[in-house]
């Protein structure tokens, strides 16, 4: 999370590499995708993700987190 921002990825196995973002204060069921509106913050989410991601010993959770 940043601030009261949230941002996830959906059904990675499947190959989804975008990324959602709401805003927890405002939106808690989480019904509006803030991400088109704030390509800056999606971006910093996915070099946080990218420095960050360690992959699993599970083969069943082995994926790409990024997509370049």
């Amino acid at each position: 999370m940043i601030g009261n921002l949230k941002a996830l990825r959906r059904e990675m196995h499947k190959g989804n590499d975008r990324f959602e973002l709401y805003n927890l204060s405002t939106d808690p069921r989480e019904m509006h995708d803030l991400a088109a509106e704030n390509p800056e913050l999606i971006e910093r989410v996915r070099a946080i993700v990218e420095k960050e991601h360690r992959s699993s010993s599970n083969p069943r959770w082995r994926f790409s987190l990024i997509d370049n």
